[in-house]
């Protein structure tokens, strides 16, 4: 049963089997056909509701849990696919006791051991232990030496010290195809040519896999994985390092909030080391002042030196916009001749974190970009955005995505009724400081005003079309987003007209589509749109 929604906390859904039970009930061979269908999947959130003595009845017949929080079972699952365990949130804390709040590591450790069948793991560990006694439970390899199929990793909130991350990796090389490392303390990047045997879990084991023999016999080497996400976060740096590792990766995923490494450098290790990567995604995951920032991550590095045969995909995302990311969108231009998607997005971004004549030259110069995304503000009204990119013919002849979520100074909002022309100085002129104070603290711009209908405010109801495009509203999301003067749609539209196979256009958060089907909005949302 669906949950509405409105909290992220509340379960997705409910386990009220109602129709099985019904179902169950015509004969034996029905209810030999859907028991197993109906146990297939346990999720603690959405079924913390049914009785343990019926899930443990039950609960040979999983092949997917998921359990944030939990309690201890017993859980008689040996044929897994896939294991989701992480530590629970507010929700659960207040909905279960204290003593019922996680699963405890020693119970999480036997569900591991106990399905060497799994493809899929996502363990975080226990985030009590770090709380009360300021450590983090250790990572053990016994725990992964019989995972002899697993291919999605996900660990986090561990402690990976005396080479023990190093070594359980070694254990799933052989299978491991995407990889993400979160909260992980101790690894350091020596770990990578060295096997560790400090402790008596943490055996030598990956000097070879079905690729050869490694490096010096004990080089880490993860062959077959092909997505890598780690973070950079103050305790352990090194594992941005884990990118040298993976010969055949074509994604690498990390967040660049504390950037207390040699950006270059890791370039140039993605360069010598990871000739098939095709797609960088990078995050700024801070939310506070700079003040708190030991140094402002120059990700422009990062982005030109990372690959000689060039990226297809570029995503950069942070909640603010910080000086060092101002050539961001130049930077992604050393990758003009393969680039098919950039997406550069500032959450909380309302003033100047584009230049648009940057915007332009990535639209000029991409010939192959399909899609691209921007959110966050160029300091100019929109009238004179467009103005300057209609000023060059595009080269991206195959766009089909287009977001231009640009956050408008209100002081070009206070009257709807005018024809507002503007003269602008260039982009570079204006980042200097020299702003006049004049029209609302914007320099060089004159305004002339004339009643023009044309130029009242509107909002075009869904299914509507304007110049064969269509709106179509989407529930909780366009309700808030402003109204524009229809000559800001001519212009709009007018600058894309020769863009044939271009099916989604946004300006600040309206979403147009040539489509009259509102259902091509669901592909929308699905493949473009992570608000």
């Amino acid at each position: 049963v669906p949950v509405p929604g409105g909290n992220f906390s509340v379960p997705r859904y409910r386990f009220r089997p109602d129709t099985f039970h019904t179902c169950f009930l015509v004969c034996k061979v029905w209810y030999g056909t859907l028991l197993p269908i109906l146990w297939r999947g346990y999720q603690f959130d959405a079924m913390q509701h049914v009785p343990r003595k019926v899930v443990e009845r039950y609960s040979f017949l999983f092949r997917r849990f998921t359990s944030i929080g939990g309690y201890d079972g017993p859980f008689h699952c040996t044929l897994l696919e896939s294991l989701v365990l992480r530590n629970s949130d507010w929700y659960f804390q207040r909905q279960q006791g204290e003593a019922e709040l996680n699963m405890s590591v020693e119970c999480q450790r036997e569900l591991v051991r106990k399905n060497p069948g799994l493809e899929i793991l996502d363990w975080e560990g226990d985030e009590d232990e770090w709380k009360i006694h300021k450590r983090l439970s250790p990572l053990m390899v016994k725990d992964f030496e019989m995972l002899d199929n697993l291919q999605d990793l996900t660990l986090g909130v561990w402690d990976g010290s005396n080479g023990a991350l190093g070594n359980v990796l070694r254990t799933v090389a052989r299978t491991l195809e995407e990889l993400r490392i979160d909260e992980v303390i101790g690894f350091k990047e020596r770990d990578i040519t060295t096997s560790s045997t400090l402790t008596g879990d943490a055996v030598e084991v990956g000097k070879e896999s079905s690729d050869g023999p490694t490096e010096g016999g004990d080089r880490l080497v993860l062959g077959h994985v092909i997505v890598l996400t780690v973070p950079c976060f103050s305790n352990n740096t090194d594992l941005i390092y884990l990118a040298g590792c993976c010969p055949n990766l074509e994604q690498f995923c990390l967040d660049v909030a504390v950037s207390s490494f040699d950006m270059t450098r890791l370039a140039n290790t993605l360069k010598n080391h990871c000739p098939k990567i095709t797609i960088l995604t990078i995050s700024d995951g801070q939310e506070f002042d700079l003040e708190k920032t030991e140094r402002e991550p120059f990700v422009g590095a990062l982005i030109r030196g990372c690959s000689l045969a060039g990226l297809k995909r570029i995503e950069f995302t942070s909640w603010v916009f910080k000086p060092a990311y101002r050539d961001v969108l130049r930077s992604v231009l050393a990758h003009s001749a393969t680039l098919e998607h950039v997406r550069v997005d500032y959450t909380r971004e309302l003033g100047r974190a584009f230049y648009t004549k940057d915007i332009l030259q990535v639209l000029v110069e991409c010939r192959q970009l399909k899609s691209f995304i921007i959110n966050g503000g160029t300091g100019k009204s929109v009238p004179a955005m467009l103005e300057i990119l209609k000023s060059q013919p595009w080269g991206c002849t195959e766009l089909e995505v287009l977001t231009l979520d640009i956050e408008e100074d209100s002081s070009f909002s206070l009257n709807w009724n005018c024809d507002l022309k503007f003269e602008e100085v260039d982009d570079e002129d204006e980042d200097e400081g020299r702003r006049g104070a004049r029209h609302g603290g914007r320099r060089g711009r004159r305004r002339s005003k004339k009643r023009n209908d044309d130029n009242a405010p509107v909002k075009l109801s869904s299914g509507e079309s304007f110049m064969g495009w269509y709106y179509h509203a989407r529930d909780g999301f366009d309700d808030d987003a402003d109204e524009v003067p229809k000559s800001w749609l001519r212009e709009l539209f007018g600058m894309v007209k020769g863009l044939d196979r271009l099916l989604f256009l946004t300006l600040n958060e309206m979403t147009y589509t040539r489509s009259a089907d509102p259902g091509v909005m669901a592909v929308f949302e699905t493949l473009y749109d992570r608000d």
